[in-house]
C-alpha cells in the first residue's frame, strides 16, 4: 500500500482525461484473498487535497492484534505510531454506519479526521452454504480540519468463529 502523487492521462476509447497532479493511493495484492483468515480487519484510505493521504489498517486473527498505517505528507509516508479508532455500526452490528479516528505519524503530526459512510455494499463470504465473513466496502466521506474528502472504509467479520 502506497500513497503518492500522480500525474497522468486516463484514456477510455476516444476520451482523454488529464490527471494533472493528484494525490493517489496504490493498492495491490497478490493472489486472491482469504475473507475468512482475520476474525475481523479495518481498511480506511483517503486522500485530501495536493498530498496529503492517510491510510489506517487493523487486523485481528488468533493471538494476533495489530494496527498500522501511514499518513503521506510533502511527499513521504510516514509510518504511524499512534491509533485510536471508534466506530458506530448499524443494528446489525455489522455494517459501518460511522468512524473516528485519531493518528499520530513517526514525525509528531497529528490528525483528528471523522467518516461518514455513504454508501456500505455487503460482501457475503461463504463456502458449502454457510456463511463464514461479511464483508462491507463502502464510500465514506471523511473531514479533517473542515475539509472534505472521499475514500475507502472497509470491514470485515468472521461470523463462523
Amino acid at each position: 500500500e502506497q500513497a503518492g502523487s500522480y500525474t497522468g492521462t486516463i484514456r477510455i476509447g476516444d476520451r482523454t482525461i488529464e490527471l494533472g497532479n493528484a494525490t493517489g493511493h496504490r493498492d495491490h495484492s497478490w493472489g486472491a484473498r482469504d475473507m475468512t483468515a482475520a476474525k475481523s480487519w479495518t481498511w480506511l484510505t483517503v486522500q485530501f487535497e495536493e498530498g496529503m493521504a492517510v491510510n489506517v489498517a487493523s487486523f485481528e486473527a488468533g493471538k494476533l492484534d495489530i494496527m498500522g498505517g501511514y499518513i503521506y505528507r510533502n511527499g513521504r509516508n510516514r509510518a504511524l505510531r499512534e491509533i485510536k479508532l471508534e466506530t458506530e455500526f448499524e443494528d446489525d452490528g455489522l455494517t459501518q454506519k460511522s468512524l473516528r479516528f485519531s493518528i499520530e505519524d513517526t514525525g509528531g503530526f497529528r490528525m483528528d479526521v471523522e467518516g461518514r459512510v455513504v454508501n456500505p455494499i455487503p460482501i457475503v463470504v461463504a463456502d458449502d452454504d454457510k456463511i463464514r465473513s461479511f464483508a462491507f466496502e463502502a464510500m465514506t466521506e471523511y473531514t479533517w480540519q473542515g475539509r472534505k474528502a472521499y475514500g475507502i472504509s472497509e470491514y470485515v467479520h468472521r461470523v463462523d468463529k
